[in-house]
Order: C-alpha cells, then sequence, then structure tokens
C-alpha cells in the first residue's frame, strides 16, 4: 500500500495499523489504536491503575506540545485516578511521561519523535513512555521518511528527529537482556482513528 504523507488511518487502513502494531511488539512495545481522545484517555488510565496495583503513586509528565483537546481528556481521566498526580517539572523520578509522536514508520515499527515539539529528556526518563499519535505524519518505512525529509514534504526538520522503536533495551556479556537501563521499560504507542 502506498502511504502519502500525513495519510490517516481509515477507510480500511486496520490492516496497515496492524501491520504497525506487530512490528512495534517485535520491539517490545504496545501500539493501541483509539476511536478518540476519549479513548487515549482512557486506555492512560488503564496503565495508571495497573501502576497503582504495582504499588507505585502514579506521576505523570505531561509534554506542553501535547495537542491541547487531548491534553485537557487526559488530565481529566488522571485526575480521577487517587493518588495520581501531574507535574511539570522534567525528572528521572516521574513514572510515565506522555509526549507526541509526530510520524509512523509502519514496516519499521517505530516512531519519530520532533525533538522541536519534545524535550529529549521526556523521552528517555520515567519507567513508561506514551507516544500520542494524533495526527502524525505516516510512511513505509525509514527509507520513505528520510526521502520525505529531504525533499522537503515533511514537517519534521532532519536534525530534530528521534526515532523510537521500542522500550530502552541493553544486554550484558553474558547476553542478559535488561529492560529500562537507558530509558523507560515500557512503551505505549496510541493513534487517533478518525
Amino acid at each position: 500500500m502506498e502511504i502519502n504523507k500525513g495519510e490517516k488511518l481509515k477507510n480500511g487502513s486496520e490492516k496497515l495499523f496492524d501491520k504497525f502494531r506487530e512490528r512495534l511488539a517485535l520491539n517490545g512495545a504496545t501500539a493501541l489504536i483509539c476511536a478518540n481522545r476519549s479513548d487515549i484517555a482512557a486506555h492512560i488510565a488503564d496503565i495508571a491503575a495497573r501502576e497503582k496495583k504495582d504499588g507505585g503513586r502514579p506521576v505523570f509528565h505531561l509534554s506542553a506540545h501535547l495537542a491541547s483537546s487531548s491534553a485537557s481528556s487526559i488530565e481529566t481521566a488522571i485526575g480521577s485516578i487517587e493518588g495520581a498526580y501531574i507535574t511539570k517539572s522534567i525528572l528521572d523520578d516521574n513514572g510515565i511521561y506522555i509526549v507526541p509522536a509526530s510520524a509512523l514508520l509502519i514496516e519499521d515499527g517505530a516512531l519519530a519523535v520532533d525533538s522541536a515539539l519534545c524535550a529529549h529528556e521526556e523521552t528517555l526518563f520515567g519507567d513508561i513512555c506514551v507516544l500520542i499519535a494524533d495526527g502524525a505524519e505516516i510512511y513505509n518505512n525509514i527509507i520513505d521518511f528520510f526521502a520525505a525529509i529531504s525533499a522537503g514534504k515533511s514537517s519534521i526538520k532532519a536534525h530534530n528527529i528521534t526515532i523510537i522503536a521500542g522500550p530502552s533495551k541493553t544486554a550484558d556479556i553474558e547476553k542478559q537482556i535488561v529492560t529500562g537501563m537507558h530509558g523507560p521499560k515500557k512503551l505505549y504507542c496510541m493513534v487517533i482513528n478518525y
């Protein structure tokens, strides 16, 4: 399927999203399709409730560059969770970071974050990173993505790109994989389908 810059997930593109979800899962992350911004808020509330059950007090950081309507729904959902709170500080102690994703790279199971819209630390700190793909550009793969950037067909500039393909992982000499060593232990991507 040929994908154009800015194409939304609609009109039978569930297969496209399924491919992205499968590829992202291979990288150790979870992708969820949401009918609207309220669905995003509900999923985030579920994530926070699970974290609370694990004994933690959910501390959220919402990126200042989230779409205001998304941020409002998310703040309301977080407000309904006992003990949860939102901070504007970028600290490693914050458990859940919620930031905007600017592009989906379908075949790679990866996302591009525009660092002009999101502080780099917002994708590195905390135990969980939730990337919100609300109006994100969609590309077949990283090659098409960089071709669009080179041709000036993307709103993202090459020097502002962070590619994220899953939670942080590393392995030691004995080949023991450790998650969360250099960043979040869990990664979620939430895509609005409209």
